[in-house]
């Protein structure tokens, strides 16, 4: 099979988290357009420094999934831990809410995800795989790459 977008990957520039994050104020986000148009001035004063940025649970969602994706599992698990603490008396996991639950993940020294936002991040990943314009991209480049702890930005 013919990989058309084998090129592509050519544009590609390592760098590391720290500066993909620090670079990607410099862009439009499709959450920095949605800002504007909900509000151009609390869009600009975000722009300035002046109104700090939420974090969001898709964001959550989605810098989970570029560490599995683009560092590799032994990344993603030294970031992020799953599940929590289970409460005796029901069986379950505390509440995120609760003390337990948030004196249990300040412990933990990584982010915390549910099993149900862990299953989405592999389920996510999975699919990735097996898009032959992502397989393509990645195939060799990050993936196969000696060099963990690097991502790519398409220039």
């Amino acid at each position: 099979m013919k990989k058309p977008y084998k090129n592509i990957a050519k544009q590609f520039v390592p760098q590391s988290f720290a500066d993909f994050q620090a670079e990607s104020a410099l862009f439009l986000s499709s959450q920095r357009l949605s800002q504007f148009r909900e509000s151009p001035l609390l869009y600009h004063k975000t722009m300035l420094g002046e109104v700090e940025s939420s974090q969001r649970p898709a964001y959550l969602i989605g810098n989970a999934l570029h560490k599995l994706v683009l560092e590799g599992r032994r990344a993603f698990e030294d970031s992020f831990v799953v599940g929590g603490p289970i409460n005796p008396k029901t069986g379950q996991v505390y509440g995120s809410n609760t003390k337990a639950f948030q004196a249990w993940a300040a412990r933990q020294g990584k982010t915390v995800l549910t099993e149900a936002q862990a299953k989405l991040v592999e389920q996510l990943s999975q699919s990735l795989k097996v898009h032959s314009f992502v397989e393509q991209l990645l195939d060799g480049y990050i993936i196969g790459s000696p060099a963990f702890g690097v991502l790519a930005k398409v220039e």
